[in-house]
């Protein structure tokens, strides 16, 4: 829930909070990319095509889409669904002008969900935008599902749904460092969240 109701009007929930700071970032960087836009074309106007993965869209897309033609309504903006390798591909072949990616420790933005580099990372110039908490989904009837912080080790019996997954080389990292390898289910690999989200529930 990203807003909580009260007797006069509404107010931010702690996960709504977190999600306007990155929409705010995610706003600044688009500016300066119109803005960088305006002064090539030496108009105001003009178009910025923007990719960005599915799940990011889905939390801070909406906001992005309507403060930025606010903000800058003689730059038409193009927004476009594509998974991080697929992003580097269009940036590199210009495209796109800009996009929102993730990347992990041992996963870098230009490898694809079957393992297989698609696209250099150096190819693009990168901005750290933020990081992103790492957080384990339980189902509800769960020991742990009740807890603010589980600790790795205690994921150490759990089967974990996660095998092809991009997190999934860092996650196994983690779990050598605190002594024990995890059970990766492989029997279900999918990068669709609210699918397996659902089969955890």
């Amino acid at each position: 829930m990203l807003v909580e109701r009260l007797a006069r009007g509404v107010r931010l929930t702690e996960a709504g909070s977190a999600l306007l700071v990155h929409a705010d970032i995610v706003l600044a960087q688009l500016a300066d990319a119109a803005a960088e836009l305006d002064g090539l074309a030496g108009r105001r106007g003009g178009h910025l095509r923007f990719g960005s993965f599915p799940t990011a869209m889905s939390c801070v897309g909406p906001v992005v889409i309507e403060t930025f033609r606010s903000r800058y309504p003689a730059v038409e903006p193009l927004f476009v669904d594509t998974e991080p390798y697929e992003a580097l591909v269009a940036l590199r072949s210009r495209e796109l002008d800009l996009a929102l990616v993730f990347s992990f420790d041992r996963w870098g933005a230009g490898r694809a969900y079957d393992g297989v580099e698609r696209c250099s990372d150096d190819v693009v110039d990168y901005i750290d935008l933020f990081d992103d908490e790492l957080f384990v989904l339980l189902p509800r009837a769960h020991e742990l599902a009740q807890r603010r912080v589980v600790r790795v080790e205690q994921l150490r019996d759990e089967r974990i749904l996660g095998s092809g997954q991009p997190w999934a080389p860092d996650f196994c990292h983690l779990c050598a460092s605190a002594g024990f390898e995890p059970h990766l289910d492989g029997s279900y690999r999918s990068t669709d969240f609210p699918a397996i989200q659902a089969l955890v529930a």
